[in-house]
């Protein structure tokens, strides 16, 4: 069947709340707000960093961001780019490459690269993360680059 016009502007409108709330998980990382955090999740929601760890459910998730992160990182900055959205009703996918220019809490100034694996739900009327797995392509000395990796 052929989309309507309405179908067309409901499915753009998810993807740009999708693509603001990939934004706001961003944000909320670099500035150890778990709450903030917390609130992008599905109440039973799962953020799969592989041998980085598993994290289920708002408390586990406000952990990983007010003492993981930070006892990993003393700053972080994460950038996504390349977004590739899928909406279907009130599920979607997306994949996301990431990098983040970090300084260790030793002091070792990193780059890190990797991808993203979303799926999404729309709950109550609002785009919620239902699953995020991250894979990391390289965590690499600022100085000596990730050619080595």
């Amino acid at each position: 069947r052929r989309m309507t016009i309405e179908d067309r502007l409901a499915r753009l409108e998810a993807k740009d709340e999708i693509r603001e709330l990939r934004a706001n998980y961003c944000y909320h990382v670099d500035d150890a707000d778990g709450e903030a955090f917390a609130s992008l999740f599905a109440a039973e929601a799962v953020l799969d960093f592989g041998d980085a760890g598993v994290y289920r459910g708002h408390e586990e998730l406000r952990e990983f961001v007010e003492s993981v992160v930070p006892d990993h990182y003393a700053f972080i900055v994460h950038m996504v780019h390349n977004p590739v959205l899928e909406v279907d009703g009130d599920t979607a996918t997306g994949r996301w490459y990431f990098e983040a220019p970090a300084t260790t809490t030793g002091g070792s100034d990193v780059w890190i690269q990797g991808r993203y694996d979303d799926e999404y739900a729309r709950v109550g009327g609002e785009w919620l993360f239902a699953s995020v797995e991250a894979r990391f392509n390289y965590v690499a000395d600022y100085d000596v680059g990730w050619g080595g990796d």
